[in-house]
């Protein structure tokens, strides 16, 4: 069966096309009347508006990209569903896609979205991201950074404070007696100098100094099952030159979850031995034994705040960006029993 078009709704209406294509894009030339004609006799004969035909009319597609490192953790489950509802709010279609923390990959993922000629893309940079690649994407279209925002680019981007995240959180850990405290990040990431910085910054405060052989390093770019041998390698010999108690401080939704598996495996006692708190989004933070203290990044509303500023684009008021806007949201640091 031939799809309907608005020849055939405006032949059937005996309205002229152009009237119809007015009064279902909600014209103000259009009376109220009429819309609603047009609208509920579209809707009885199944019209779809042909959105290849709209997207050379218009020059946009309505669609945006999202590009992310990974699906693995829940925070960036939860940046998904935020811009997920932005783009339903906003009316616009979504393209997913993950980088797998590969630069490579990266970069096939944005030429996949420019061929799809999507309005803008929100990414999360993978380790190593290329800037040069980045910079010159956003020099073609409407760039978002959010999470990892720490590159020196003319964008818009949506973070956290990650610094006071990671500062509150080696604060209480020094207040609970734990001046020994291991940091675990992931190299060349996009937020780790900000939450090393906030870690150190608590020491200062302390008037304690920071210990740098204190801070472990795992490569990004390992799959998950080679992170977390790496991470088990460098953190169990670094525990065995350890005066104990201690605690650990985890830069990474991912590192948290691994950690903790870790110290529990190998026998560790938690908090008694080891005290340990990171950034995580898990949901069922409360249903591990022990409880698990986290830092929550306001994942959805970050999402959200992303998809605005790629509308803001799109529509013309701020591309490409005279004052690259950063909006920084808020962590909550909850400690639990870990």
């Amino acid at each position: 069966m031939a799809s309907v078009t608005l020849k055939d709704l405006a032949d059937q209406l005996k309205l002229s096309v152009s009237t119809v294509s007015r009064a279902l894009n909600d014209s103000h030339e259009i009376s109220e009347k009429t819309k609603a004609l047009v609208r509920r006799f579209a809707h009885e004969m199944n019209y779809s508006p042909n959105l290849v035909a709209q997207s050379l009319k218009l020059g946009r597609t309505n669609i945006i990209g999202l590009i992310v490192p990974n699906l693995i953790s829940s925070f960036q489950m939860q940046l998904l569903e935020g811009v997920q509802q932005g783009a339903i709010l906003n009316n616009k279609s979504l393209i997913f896609m993950q980088s797998r923390e590969n630069p490579k990959e990266e970069q096939k993922c944005i030429n996949t979205l420019m061929q799809q000629n999507v309005d803008g893309i929100i990414i999360s940079p993978c380790a190593n991201s290329s800037i040069k690649f980045l910079s010159k994407t956003n020099e073609q279209i409407p760039l978002v950074l959010i999470d990892r925002i720490d590159y020196d680019l003319p964008c818009h981007r949506v973070g956290v404070d990650s610094e006071r995240g990671a500062f509150e959180a080696t604060k209480n850990l020094l207040h609970f007696g734990r001046k020994n405290i291991l940091v675990l990040t992931g190299k060349n990431i996009g937020v780790s100098s900000k939450r090393l910085a906030g870690y150190k910054k608590a020491f200062m405060e302390a008037g304690l100094d920071y210990q740098p052989e204190n801070v472990l390093q795992v490569d990004y770019e390992l799959n998950p099952k080679d992170i977390q041998s790496h991470l088990k390698s460098i953190l169990l010999k670094k525990l065995n030159q350890t005066t104990f108690p201690c605690a650990i401080l985890s830069l990474t939704d991912n590192l948290t979850v691994y950690t903790l598996e870790i110290l529990l495996k190998a026998g560790f006692r938690i908090p008694e031995q080891v005290r340990l708190v990171g950034f995580s989004n898990l949901s069922y933070a409360e249903s591990f034994n022990p409880t698990l203290s986290s830092i929550v990044q306001p994942a959805i509303d970050m999402g959200l705040f992303a998809v605005q500023h790629v509308i803001d684009a799109i529509s013309g008021k701020d591309f490409p960006p005279i004052n690259p806007k950063t909006t920084i949201l808020n962590p909550t640091v909850i400690f639990r029993e870990s």
